[in-house]
């Protein structure tokens, strides 16, 4: 078994979701682009910054990556950390340790890469990789035709480390507010918003390997306490998104909502895992920067 696969299949520490929130280590990759404010909101970017970055890494990775198969070298290569599966925790994939947002400030656009524990090793190639693309790899006035966009240059690029996620005090009610689309596949919170809570509790189960650490929880009783909250769903949406595979080379549509959700009747445990949430964004789609959200 490769190094990296072997390091995630075997955790060295167990933690509880509040042990977690405290541990937590982002690295993010910040990058200023004047005048393209405008674009903020266009979840396509998102996506097609994610295909670039990939491509970047491809000219640079092993020849057993290219094939989609593990890295051999050590430590492996960009395109096996961020973009091949890593090995499954039960039926489900172990998360891509990244995800991508887009915020408008000013006139200008901040676009960031956030990496997850251990992959902030890698920080440099993935840094590398973002600023190449946003450089050379995206068509930015074909992002928009009906206005303006000036000619792209990138004013200000900053890593910034964190441990810890930032959180006021914990309380059992809060309004989860989206800043993006969720993916409503298979399970739409407007009809059954618990589920939520159950697609975000899986995506922190797998990220939290790239802590090196398994989460000590149980799961029954954390379900039975979020099936117990109370849910506003009166000020989600419905709408749809259009998404695309470049593994089976093919568009297609997805269902997603937008909007607020409240909750009344949170424990600890579900505002550890709301608050984590914050950084990891909730369903498909999450590292294209789908399912960002905020808790006011």
């Amino acid at each position: 078994m490769p190094e990296l696969a072997r390091r995630l299949a075997s955790p060295s520490r167990r933690l509880t979701l509040a042990a977690l929130k405290d541990e937590w280590f982002t690295a993010k990759i910040i990058i200023r682009i004047p005048g393209c404010a405008m674009l903020a909101h266009d979840v396509r970017l998102l996506r097609r910054i994610r295909g670039g970055i990939g491509n970047v890494l491809l000219e640079s990775a092993s020849p057993e990556a290219v094939a989609g198969n593990p890295c051999r070298w050590n430590p492996p290569c960009g395109l096996d950390v961020f973009f091949r599966e890593q090995g499954r925790f039960g039926p489900h994939g172990i998360p891509k340790p990244y995800v991508l947002a887009a915020d408008r400030s000013g006139q200008d656009l901040v676009v960031t890469m956030t990496l997850f524990g251990f992959a902030a090793d890698w920080s440099s190639v993935a840094a590398h990789a973002f600023v190449t693309t946003l450089q050379q790899r995206i068509d930015w006035r074909g992002q928009r035709t009906d206005v303006f966009i000036p000619r792209v240059a990138l004013s200000d690029v900053t890593v910034r480390s964190h441990q810890g996620v930032k959180a006021g005090l914990p309380s059992d009610r809060a309004e989860l507010m989206f800043l993006t689309p969720m993916n409503a596949e298979r399970d739409n919170p407007i009809e059954r918003p618990g589920t939520l809570f159950a697609r975000l509790a899986r995506r922190i189960e797998g990220l939290a390997l790239w802590h090196d650490a398994e989460l000590d929880a149980d799961w029954q009783h954390l379900g039975a306490c979020w099936n117990s909250v109370e849910y506003d769903v009166g000020f989600l949406q419905g709408d749809h998104a259009a998404r695309r595979s470049g593994r089976v080379q093919r568009s297609f549509v997805v269902p997603t909502v937008r909007g607020t959700l409240a909750m009344d009747g949170l424990t600890a445990e579900l505002w550890s895992l709301l608050t984590i949430g914050t950084e990891t964004h909730v369903g498909k789609g999450a590292t294209e920067g789908f399912g960002r959200y905020i808790i006011t």
